[in-house]
């Protein structure tokens, strides 16, 4: 009996080590599919398209503006951009990720962002800067965006 006690925590402790091998991977993995989603949100930008800014926001999906407290649901938040994404004009994205925490199911991400467009210099700004925070989570294996907020401040 005691060989049988001795075989199973041993082959408990490989398992735990394969465990913590995989969770590494796995963290880094996510890390990736974290980043590419992001990625999407410059390309929405670049495209002009709304709706590939929102392809990986969760139905709850939950747009919070810092500067005014004003808080939109997935359909305001799409409807808004959708009119801020006026044809024939250029608005750039670009974005830094400052930090970025992954759980199980979970992550946060804080990045400082900038805009320029011909739209703001038309009207006397170079742009705009900002800070964000996206939060996600992992369902059946897929990231997906739950929530972002965001503070911004015009460059003159």
């Amino acid at each position: 009996m005691g060989g049988g006690i001795g075989y199973f925590i041993g082959r408990k402790s490989v398992t735990l080590e394969n465990a913590i091998l995989k969770t590494a991977t796995s963290d880094q993995d996510d890390s990736q599919l974290i980043k590419k989603i992001l990625d999407g949100q410059c390309q929405a930008y670049k495209l002009h398209d709304a709706l590939l800014l929102f392809r990986d926001c969760a139905n709850s999906y939950v747009e919070i503006v810092g500067d005014t407290g004003e808080s939109r649901g997935l359909e305001r938040s799409l409807i808004s951009y959708h009119q801020m994404f006026v044809s024939g004009h250029s608005i750039n994205f670009n974005f830094r990720i400052n930090d970025l925490k992954i759980s199980k199911n979970y992550a946060v991400v804080k990045a400082s962002y900038s805009k320029t467009s011909d739209l703001y210099e038309q009207e006397g700004i170079k742009g705009l800067t900002g800070e964000g925070l996206w939060l996600l989570s992992k369902s059946n294996g897929k990231w997906q965006i739950n929530a972002f907020s965001w503070t911004e401040e015009m460059k003159k």
